[in-house]
């Protein structure tokens, strides 16, 4: 019933998001996040239901050619579940244009161990092992030709959600999991979060290296370099300067006794008021915000090269370009050419093509 709502809902705002013209207008807002990404607004594109449906193109030409709702349910038993999953194909490329899209594959988890200077994490990655089964080898306790598909969930989940100081006590990581449908153990939720540790110390000891940091700058009131960044505080904020140079901004630092504290935005409760932090946030924040400059840089440059951004959700951008003018290679190689600021954090992009945005 809640996805019934939730179907109806986002083709609603489909609808009144669209103008004379079928073009969907009013979909993003600008920097609305700390980290400097977008939102969504109105149809909310950030949130659409991600296609598992087999015969999602039969259900959208279904829906096209105006069949009744019987005969849908003849077809399509579970009507509100196949709804929802053909929300995202509604979004269509122009007539004589094509969706070119690409994400980058686990850009936070690769930020993050480069930041950290975890190098056997990174060669994971460079190796192009498959960090989620080796994960799961170390939950689990079983060989890596071993690993069933719902080890490996709970390996990528581990790999993806620890690294930002994930709670010991795992129910951070149930409700994680939970987001895809999955019910995890509580004992396994535990493990996955210790074992994440222990894999990467790297990780938990960078937390308290940038806490550290903060607190100095704070202190002190000078600059106090760590790696690639730069912290410092200037009249009433406190500033982590990125590799991009772009700064992250907290209003208002304080310490009160060895706990940071800041003024911010809490949307719970909808008011402006001070919060505190610890390094886990921080790291998190300067991970979001990086991964967030090197989607821009790809965003920019594809638009040289005649990728017309539509769209960036998260890590991924769509683009519209003409029928046979593109190619999914083409544009992987482009995205591929990370900013020099980006130094030898190993990058990578995937792409598809389509004339709807079903990925």
């Amino acid at each position: 019933q809640e996805l019934g709502k939730t179907s109806i809902a986002k083709y609603t705002a489909f609808k009144e998001s669209t103008g004379d013209d079928g073009v969907l207008y009013d979909a993003l807002i600008y920097h609305a996040a700390s980290t400097g990404r977008w939102a969504g607004a109105r149809a909310q594109l950030h949130n659409l239901p991600r296609v598992v449906m087999e015969n999602i193109l039969d259900a959208i030409k279904f829906l096209n050619q105006g069949s009744s709702l019987k005969q849908f349910e003849m077809q399509f038993p579970n009507v509100l579940q196949t709804l929802s999953q053909c929300i995202r194909g509604m979004l269509i490329a122009r007539e004589g244009y094509e969706f070119i899209g690409a994400d980058w594959n686990a850009i936070e988890a690769r930020i993050l161990l480069w930041f950290a200077g975890d190098k056997k994490g990174l060669d994971y990655y460079r190796q192009d092992k498959d960090p989620y089964k080796i994960m799961a080898t170390k939950i689990f306790g079983v060989e890596l030709e071993s690993v069933n598909k719902m080890q490996r969930f709970v390996g990528k989940q581990t790999e993806l959600g620890c690294g930002f100081g994930m709670g010991l006590n795992g129910e951070r990581f149930i409700a994680t999991c939970r987001k895809h449908n999955v019910t995890v153990p509580i004992e396994i939720a535990k493990r996955a979060v210790r074992t994440y540790r222990n894999e990467h110390p790297a990780v938990v000891a960078y937390w308290k290296i940038i806490e550290n940091a903060v607190v100095d700058a704070i202190r002190t009131k000078k600059v106090v370099k760590v790696g690639v960044l730069n912290i410092f505080t200037h009249q009433d904020f406190l500033y982590i300067q990125l590799p991009s140079k772009r700064m992250l901004a907290y209003h208002q630092p304080r310490l009160e006794g060895h706990v940071i504290t800041h003024m911010g935005w809490v949307s719970q409760r909808g008011c402006y008021e001070r919060q505190r932090t610890w390094g886990g946030v921080f790291v998190e924040n300067i991970v979001q915000g990086t991964a967030r400059d090197v989607v821009v840089y790809g965003m920019f440059t594809g638009e040289e090269f005649g990728y017309k951004t539509l769209l960036t959700v998260h890590d991924e951008i769509l683009t519209e370009v003409p029928v046979n003018q593109k190619s999914v290679k083409h544009y992987e190689t482009i995205l591929s050419q990370k900013p020099a600021w980006m130094g030898d954090c190993p990058l990578k992009v995937e792409g598809w093509k389509n004339k709807r945005f079903l990925k």
